[in-house]
C-alpha cells in the first residue's frame, strides 16, 4: 500500500510540477507579448472622430484629411522614445515639431527622433504623418524603432 501511495504521490508532484512549468511558460509568453508591441501601418481619415482606419497603405496626397499612421499596441510608459527612418523615392523635406531630424545628403532618407506620449493608459502609441504636394509620389518605406527594438520596414505608397 505504501508503494502505491508513494507512486501516486510522485505522480501528483510530477503533474503539479508540469502544470507550474506550463503556467510559467504561459506567463513568460504574456510578458514578452506585453513588452514587444505589435505594430501596423495604415491610412486614417482624420475628418471624423474617432479617426477611421481605411485599412490601406496607399495615401492620396490630394485628400488633406487623410493621414498615414503607425499604431503600436503593447505596454508602455507615459512617454516613449522612438526613431523613425523614412525612405522616400526622391528628395523630401520632413518637418516634425518637437523632434530631431537628420537627412541624408541625397534627401531621400530622413531619421526622426521623438519622444511620444502614449494613449489608453500606455497601451497604444500612435504617430501620424501628413503628405502634401511637396512630397514626391511613389513607393516609401518607414522603419520604426520603439524603446530600442527595431521593426521591419513598413512599405506604403503616396499617390495623387
Amino acid at each position: 500500500m505504501k508503494k502505491i501511495f508513494s507512486l501516486i504521490s510522485i505522480a501528483t508532484m510530477l503533474f503539479g510540477a508540469i502544470n507550474v512549468a506550463e503556467a510559467k511558460t504561459a506567463d513568460n509568453q504574456k510578458e514578452q507579448k506585453a513588452v514587444s508591441p505589435e505594430i501596423y501601418l495604415s491610412v486614417f481619415d482624420t475628418s471624423v472622430e474617432p479617426f477611421t482606419d481605411l485599412k490601406t497603405t496607399v495615401l492620396p496626397r490630394s485628400q488633406s484629411a487623410l493621414r498615414l499612421c503607425w499604431v503600436a499596441q503593447g505596454q508602455f510608459s507615459e512617454m516613449v522614445s522612438t526613431i523613425e527612418t523614412l525612405k522616400a523615392p526622391k528628395k523630401q523635406t520632413v518637418t516634425a515639431q518637437g523632434s530631431q531630424i537628420s537627412t541624408s545628403k541625397d534627401g531621400k532618407v530622413n531619421v526622426i527622433r521623438s519622444t511620444l506620449e502614449t494613449l489608453d493608459q500606455g497601451r497604444n502609441l500612435v504617430r501620424c504623418w501628413n503628405f502634401d504636394e511637396s512630397d514626391p509620389l511613389g513607393q516609401y518605406k518607414i522603419q520604426i524603432q520603439i524603446m530600442g527594438k527595431i521593426y521591419q520596414d513598413l512599405p506604403f505608397s503616396v499617390v495623387k
